[in-house]
C-alpha cells in the first residue's frame, strides 16, 4: 500500500483532555499529514500559515481576532493540535503520530513517529528528551514528597509517593537502556 493510501486509511482521535474545538480529529489528522507532506516536517508556524484562509481545514481551531490572540497564541494552538492527534492502530490502540524533536541545526519541529524511530539521530534525541521529562517528573515528585513530609500527609500518601518515585526510577533506567 502506498504512503498516501496508508495516510488515508488512518483513523484519528484526540487525546483525553485535549481542548481542540471547531474541527474533528479526523480532519486535524488528515490536514497535519497534508502539511507535513508539503513541508517535510510540522512546524507550528507552517500550520498557522496553512490555516489562515477562511476555508482552510484547521481555520476554525484558531482564534483569528488579533485583539484576543497574537501570533504566539496561534503557534501554541498549533503545537496543541499536533500533540493532540492520535492514530488508531489495527490493534485498536491509540498511538501518537508526531514527535517534537530537535534537529542537528538546532531547529525544533515535529516529525512522524515512523520517521523518528527509523532515524538514529532523531531517535537518540527523542530518547534524550523523554529522559528529560522523566527527570522533571522525578523532581516534581521529590517536591511533592518534601511538601508531604512537612505537612500532615498520612502514611498512605507518603507510601504512594515512594512507589511512584520507584516506578519513575525504573522507567528512567529502562529509557537509558534505549540509547
Amino acid at each position: 500500500m502506498s504512503n498516501k493510501k496508508v495516510t488515508e486509511a488512518r483513523k484519528y482521535v484526540f487525546k483525553d483532555g485535549s481542548r481542540i474545538s471547531g474541527v474533528k480529529p479526523q480532519v486535524v489528522g488528515d490536514e497535519l499529514d497534508r502539511i507535513n507532506n508539503k513541508h517535510g516536517a510540522l512546524r507550528p508556524a507552517d500550520i498557522v500559515d496553512e490555516s489562515r484562509p477562511d476555508d482552510a481545514a484547521l481555520h476554525p481551531a484558531f482564534e483569528w481576532n488579533d485583539e484576543i490572540a497574537a501570533e504566539e497564541w496561534r503557534i501554541h494552538t498549533a503545537r496543541n493540535i499536533i500533540r493532540s492527534v492520535q492514530v488508531i492502530t489495527e490493534e485498536n490502540n491509540h498511538q501518537t503520530v508526531y514527535v517534537n524533536v530537535k534537529q542537528s541545526n538546532g531547529e525544533r519541529n515535529y516529525q512522524p513517529m515512523s520517521v523518528v524511530v527509523n532515524s538514529p539521530d532523531l531517535y537518540a534525541m527523542a530518547v534524550y528528551q523523554f529522559q528529560q521529562r522523566i527527570n522533571a517528573a522525578k523532581e516534581s515528585l521529590a517536591e511533592l514528597e518534601n511538601a508531604a513530609n512537612k505537612s500532615d500527609a498520612d502514611q498512605m500518601q507518603l507510601a504512594a509517593i515512594k512507589i511512584a518515585m520507584q516506578a519513575l526510577a525504573t522507567a528512567s533506567d529502562a529509557v537509558q537502556s534505549l540509547h
